[in-house]
């Protein structure tokens, strides 16, 4: 199972024990004592390392050490609690090799006769980018239009039709909270769709996209092709080259990914970029050295591409099918799937691990607006919300390719078949008041989150515990569980339009 190479990696704290200034005297708090406070802070903070440290983790902390040191905080209790506060860390960073910020970091180590430790001087800082973050920035540069329609755009392979809408069946919200649920997104499959659908099976930038559908649709205004290409990006049925590929961590055995073997490049950088080492790729993260074996077309469109979610899927089915030989696999077999798993990782906590994720699967209810109970107007209201999920919230919008909050809580109702106000201050004034134990698909969901007269934010219950919520200037319309830290405290009424 593991071969001996005579190396390894380990996480060490950055500071060597013992390295620190004396501990202060917090018996008491004399004048004292705070002179010999302020002194100690001054000593710490000497430590340039140290100091960086604490200001990736607590730019607080960080400014209250600053002002102290300048002589502008001098009140025992502030320095006091500086000191307690940085006191903390300096334990963390001597003795805690805890993955946290710029206290510890990945070092190597050898196997020999006796234990050695080296404390050097070339430590190096690796920053690491939040994918919730990037996601952010990557959503902001798609909106704005004078790049856009320089982007390269491709249909995205998980997109189909079903009763004449384009759907994506999994599709994860732009700013969603985190461990949200992917939801499904639609589109009705309009001529111009189709046209735009046939043009971007490869990539096509999007600038001459529009070109195309204004030839090929003159009666059609530039602003309603732009605003349709817009929202077809903004919900990922088109997919932009700023999107990063689904690739890992480079295989050259520099510990990299926790890989200490060279895997030399099998695929002239076909599928991963890279011509002189392999790198895992897609959403099940295959190599390609093993992509010819058991790779396969998931969704019929005469390619075999490991980052396709449909191919990636059905390639790892065919190779835990090919460890078996030519028995296969059952996979309704819950002991031939548990074994096939066990070829993959030799690890029984790796197997139990799947099949737990397999058992959360298979229980989950999709969300479906009818099953919540409730009029068959409010029912009407939820789906249509829902299908609104991925399209940008625009200050004012009232649709059909952005929406404010309120903008789209009114137009959900109108094709339902009700009017309703436009504005959230009228809103909140319709209806009857619901108890939040009383929610049915449709209800509105009023907070105050202090951006303007109360209430100020509205929401659409679409069942199962969650809402559809147009949020903010930047961020898509997206689905979320009514009990939240943010909006919970802010709640304050929920009305039934009809």
């Amino acid at each position: 199972m593991y071969r001996f190479v005579d190396a390894a990696v380990v996480r060490a704290a950055a500071c060597r024990p013992g390295s620190v200034p004396l501990w202060p005297d917090l018996t008491d708090d004399t004048e004292e004592h705070l002179a010999s406070w302020v002194d100690w802070l001054r000593q710490v903070w000497a430590s340039d390392r140290f100091a960086a440290g604490v200001e990736v983790a607590s730019p607080d902390l960080a400014r209250r050490v600053h002002e102290v040191c300048e002589g502008r905080r001098v009140r025992r209790r502030e320095v006091r609690r500086a000191v307690l506060s940085l006191a903390r860390y300096l334990l963390r960073t001597e003795s805690r090799a805890t993955p946290f910020g710029l206290f510890s970091g990945v070092a190597p180590a050898r196997f020999g006769s006796a234990p050695a430790v080296r404390f050097g001087e070339e430590h190096r800082a690796v920053a690491r980018v939040d994918s919730a973050w990037l996601d952010g920035v990557v959503t902001r540069l798609e909106a704005i239009p004078e790049l856009s329609r320089r982007l390269l755009v491709v249909r995205n392979n998980l997109a189909f039709v079903r009763d004449g809408r384009l759907v994506v069946g999994c599709h994860q919200q732009s700013g969603a909270v985190r461990g949200a649920e992917p939801v499904e997104v639609s589109v009705r499959y309009t001529e111009a769709v189709h046209t735009v659908f046939q043009a971007v099976q490869t990539p096509v930038r999007l600038g001459d996209l529009a070109d195309k559908l204004a030839s090929d649709f003159p009666e059609r205004p530039d602003s309603v092709i732009n605003g349709m290409l817009a929202g077809l990006v903004a919900q990922r049925l088109l997919v932009t080259s700023v999107r990063p590929p689904m690739i890992g961590p480079r295989l050259d055995g520099s510990g990299a990914g926790g890989n200490l073997t060279p895997h030399y490049d099998t695929d002239n950088g076909r599928w991963d970029g890279d011509t002189e080492y392999d790198r895992a790729v897609g959403p099940n993260q295959h190599l390609p050295s093993g992509w010819p074996a058991y790779g396969a077309d998931g969704n019929g469109d005469g390619s075999a591409d490991p980052h396709n979610v449909y191919d990636s899927a059905l390639a790892s089915a065919r190779e835990l099918c090919l460890s078996a030989g030519g028995a296969g696999v059952d996979f309704t077999d819950r002991g031939q799937l548990a074994d096939a798993l066990f070829r993959y990782n030799r690890s029984h906590a790796y197997v139990a691990d799947v099949l737990a994720a397999v058992d959360r699967f298979d229980t989950r209810t999709p969300l479906n607006p009818g099953a919540g109970g409730g009029s068959e107007a409010g029912q009407a209201a939820a789906a249509w919300a829902l299908r609104q999920v991925g399209k940008p919230y625009v200050w004012g919008g009232t649709g059909p390719h952005g929406f404010d909050c309120s903008g789209l809580t009114q137009a959900a109702w109108a094709a339902a078949g009700v009017s309703i106000p436009r504005v959230t201050t009228d809103q909140v004034r319709i209806g009857i008041p619901v108890g939040l134990d009383e929610l049915q698909p449709g209800d509105l969901l009023f907070y105050d989150t202090g951006s303007g007269p109360s209430p100020s934010h509205v929401t659409m219950y679409v069942g199962d515990g969650q809402m559809v919520n147009a949020p903010s200037t930047g961020q898509t319309i997206r689905v979320e569980p009514v009990q939240s830290d943010y909006y919970s405290p802010r709640f304050t009424a929920a009305r039934r339009p009809a």
